[in-house]
């Protein structure tokens, strides 16, 4: 069995940084419509895409993948928005890290089969 590195939770083979970030994408647009998780700088945004690794190269270099939900629906992402208002930071869909965002990421994680972000404060 070849050796395997986990990056921001997706598989991939260690070979050359090109190849790597090849299958990365292929494997995160795999994936199909998903509910995502990123954190970008201070921020979460939390979204919904048909193509995690198109959408995923709109952000800066520095996002990071936290989590992510398969088999999702542009309306389940509208139930995480709707239940998470108290905490969203410049506008819909962009949170601060509370201890109430950062325990529905992990539990994103656990989902995925990935370890914990971090523990809620």
């Amino acid at each position: 069995m070849k050796d395997r590195t986990a990056t921001d939770g997706v598989y991939c083979l260690p070979r050359s940084w090109e190849r790597r970030a090849t299958t990365r994408a292929r494997l995160l647009r795999d994936l199909g419509p998903v509910i995502y998780y990123l954190r970008v700088g201070a921020l979460v945004k939390i979204g919904y895409t048909r193509d995690l690794a198109q959408r995923i190269r709109d952000y800066p270099p520095d996002v990071k993948l936290l989590a992510w939900r398969t088999n999702a629906t542009f309306e389940m992402e509208q139930e995480i928005h709707a239940a998470l208002t108290a905490h969203t930071a410049a506008r819909v869909e962009w949170y601060y890290p509370t201890p109430e965002i950062i325990a529905v990421i992990n539990q994103a994680r656990i989902d995925c089969g990935i370890a914990k972000y971090a523990e809620p404060a």
